[in-house]
């Protein structure tokens, strides 16, 4: 089909309707298709970078989780001991098995008698956790019998 039309010059110019043109449009153009493909990369990205950061969290979190039974397990062993302050102050666990961890006891008054507070730090490079508990001090006896009116002794 021909049309007859006036250009910018004021001429007839003959115009011919392609099929494309007046074809209904039914595939994606290119530049549909590299935007799809934009989109999908970047979420690609996302998603693994949000799996990446999980697993360095949940490293994290053992490690942290190790600290804390370590001390816990350090904490019982000072408990078994009549007087901590006699104990050594730092140590590491190559007995458990963990040679590259190592803890360190502090041990303050807590006010209370015969009770002291004692902080086992656990720590592995630029990790460490903390445990606080208060253990009983032994008083230390002498095995000498009482004398005198304590005994229960009476004076006629």
């Amino acid at each position: 089909m021909v049309r007859t039309r006036r250009n910018l010059y004021g001429g007839l110019a003959l115009a011919k309707r392609s099929a494309f043109a007046t074809a209904k449009r039914s595939a994606f153009t290119l530049i549909e298709v590299l935007v799809v493909v934009v989109l999908v990369s970047l979420s690609l990205v996302a998603v693994m970078n949000a799996l990446r950061t999980m697993g360095a969290t949940d490293a994290r979190v053992q490690d942290a989780e190790l600290l804390q039974r370590l001390a816990a397990l350090k904490m019982a062993e000072i408990g078994t001991v009549s007087d901590p302050r006699t104990m050594d102050g730092s140590g590491d666990f190559a007995e458990q098995g963990y040679p590259g961890i190592e803890w360190q006891m502090a041990t303050e008054p807590s006010g209370a008698e015969n009770v002291d507070q004692v902080t086992i730090t656990a720590e592995r490079g630029d990790a460490e956790q903390s445990l606080v508990g208060l253990v009983f001090i032994r008083p230390v006896t002498t095995g000498a019998a009482p004398t005198g009116a304590a005994a229960g002794a009476t004076t006629p």
